[in-house]
């Protein structure tokens, strides 16, 4: 009896060692596996990225000045951008923060709003001799820094790059830039979240005199319509 038993359980033993080595054999092989299949997947995507970057080096290559030119001047003309503002120097110019389009990037710019012209928040001398008319032209200016703070709070905004909008008055909107180097854009206001899946097709149609910065500079400051060119 005490044989039969001992040639039984001699069986069972060895088959739970099997199974356990098994275990470990594969718990110990899956993650070599996984590495070498993450290793060549990684060198055929890098064969990949070089290829496209070979092709984009080419293409830089034989782009003439011109080219290049344009291509940074015009690079987010008429192409609606979700916006937040920050370093807000007065009513009417600003910093912008947006995902580039291009290079997924984010990417800042100083802009002057288009359309409109606040008054100055250090008018000169020159241009303005009178201290008590300057020391006014000031608070004017704070007024509507504040406005503009208040228009932008708590909503989505859309930025749409204008420089490229032929205006007889200004001389250089091909140069997407006005006389300063700001980036001349059109600010609209939408609904908090609103953007939060993305900007939809039709986002320019939905882009109004309503909803507007311009128009609502011109309505609640002592901002008036600019266009570019020499001031009165």
């Amino acid at each position: 009896m005490g044989t039969c038993v001992s040639t039984n359980e001699s069986p069972i033993q060895q088959t739970e060692v099997t199974l356990d080595d098994k275990l470990i054999k594969d718990k110990i092989e899956k993650p070599i596996d996984n590495i070498t299949e993450t290793k060549e997947l990684k060198e055929e995507t890098s064969e990949k990225e070089e290829t496209s970057e070979k092709e984009k080096n080419q293409i830089l290559h034989h782009m003439s000045d011109d080219d290049l030119e344009t291509i940074h001047e015009n690079r987010y003309n008429q192409i609606p951008l979700y916006v937040r503002f920050t370093n807000i120097y007065d009513g009417d110019t600003f910093d912008i923060i947006f995902v580039d389009p291009f290079t997924k990037q984010l990417t800042r710019r100083t802009c002057r709003a288009y359309g409109y012209d606040a008054p100055e928040l250090k008018p000169t001398a020159k241009k303005v001799p009178s201290a008590s008319q300057r020391k006014k032209i000031k608070k004017q200016a704070i007024v509507a820094r504040n406005k503009l703070i208040e228009f932008i709070d708590n909503c989505d905004l859309i930025g749409i790059v204008c420089a490229d909008k032929k205006v007889k008055k200004v001389k250089n909107m091909e140069d997407k830039k006005e006389k300063f180097g700001r980036t001349l854009i059109e600010i609209f206001k939408f609904p908090k979240d609103k953007f939060y899946d993305g900007i939809p097709e039709d986002i320019e149609d939905q882009c109004t005199t309503k909803n507007s910065l311009c128009t609502y500079m011109l309505g609640n400051t002592n901002s008036v319509e600019y266009f570019g060119g020499t001031k009165d």
